[in-house]
C-alpha cells in the first residue's frame, strides 16, 4: 500500500493526537469529554485514509453524541 506524504502526515498526526488525548483524558473532568472526542476524531482520520480500525464503530457513536461533539478544551 502506497501512502502519500499528505496521508502519512495525517496518520502521524492522528496517532500523536490519540496518544496525547489518551493520557490527558484523566487529568480533568471537564476535559474528559473533549479528550474522548479527539480520540474518536483520530480514529476517523485513520479510517478516512483507508486504514481499518477496530474502534471505528465506537468513534462513530462518539461523534454522533452531542455531549462529545460540543465538548471544548478548557485547559
Amino acid at each position: 500500500m502506497y501512502i502519500s506524504k499528505k496521508n502519512a502526515k495525517k496518520i502521524a498526526d492522528a496517532f500523536s493526537s490519540y496518544g496525547l488525548w489518551s493520557s490527558e483524558s484523566m487529568t480533568s473532568v471537564g476535559d474528559h469529554a473533549y479528550a474522548i472526542k479527539r480520540r474518536a476524531q483520530a480514529v476517523q482520520c485513520l479510517v478516512g485514509v483507508g486504514i481499518p480500525h477496530p474502534l471505528e464503530e465506537w468513534s462513530l457513536e462518539v461523534l454522533a453524541d452531542p455531549h462529545y461533539i460540543n465538548a471544548d478544551y478548557t485547559g
